[in-house]
């Protein structure tokens, strides 16, 4: 099994409609995939049909006491485990049961070994402030952080410099911007790691999926994004098949 973690660098990359979008893709690939809703916004649920007043979630079970695992099963072979809604005190209960508990989810996802081939996290920005959900990155299979190509993602990006993705991924990308060229360009040069960053073009069939509350490469699967989506989904596969991460 591999995990995987997609992080953005800042607030509003759209780093859960892509983790969906991945998720979907891997599962046409014949993976049985577990996407894991990091935030505390709770919207990975929203792309696979779910109704937004529901509170449950592995967050709401943890602190209810009850089963934390009951995710939702989107088709056989891919489910979401949701948040879960939760006061701003809870919330931040949740912050330092995972920054007392590292073994959090290494230890769960040791037990969903047998069952899956990937654990997908969806994890809050590496600029803001939640611990929630946030995983130990030792032992990750693979660390992706998703960029927007504009001056505040290259502000975050500048003093993140050290930070060593396995892989840049630079989201609602629109060839037409002379400034998104140029930021793209300097990124390659400055601060991507030995493969290049993929990129997944600005396509409005992601939103208007989000409005049918499906993820873009159902409702839209010749779209220029779910193409992205799917050629993102090779690269891990060719990743996993190539073995541990930074091999």
């Amino acid at each position: 099994m591999n995990r995987l973690i997609l992080q953005g660098l800042c607030g509003g990359v759209g780093t859960t409609a892509v983790l969906c979008g991945l998720a979907l893709a891997l599962h046409e690939q014949g993976e049985r995939v577990l996407l894991i809703d990091g935030s505390p916004h709770d919207l990975a649920r929203l792309h696979f049909g779910d109704e937004l007043a529901n509170t449950t979630g592995w967050a709401r079970a943890h602190l209810d006491g009850t089963a934390w695992n009951e995710a939702l099963e989107v088709r056989p072979g891919l489910q979401v485990l949701p948040y879960g809604r939760l006061a701003e005190a809870e919330i931040r209960q949740i912050d330092r049961l995972m920054a007392q508990q590292p073994e959090f989810w290494p230890t769960r996802c040791t037990q969903l070994r047998p069952y899956l081939d990937w654990v997908l996290f969806d994890l809050p920005s590496i600029s803001g402030d939640s611990h929630a959900a946030r995983t130990e990155h030792d032992g990750v299979d693979l660390l992706i952080d998703v960029a927007t190509p504009t001056p505040a993602c290259h502000a975050v990006l500048h003093r993140a410099a050290d930070r060593q993705p396995d892989l840049m991924l630079i989201n609602r990308f629109n060839p037409a911007s002379q400034l998104q060229r140029d930021l793209v360009l300097l990124w390659r040069v400055a601060y991507s790691p030995a493969q290049a960053p993929q990129i997944i073009h600005e396509d409005e069939a992601v939103a208007e999926a989000l409005a049918h509350k499906l993820p873009v490469g159902l409702y839209a699967p010749h779209s220029q994004a779910a193409g992205d989506l799917r050629n993102l989904a090779l690269w891990c596969l060719a990743r996993k098949k190539a073995g541990t991460r930074h091999a």
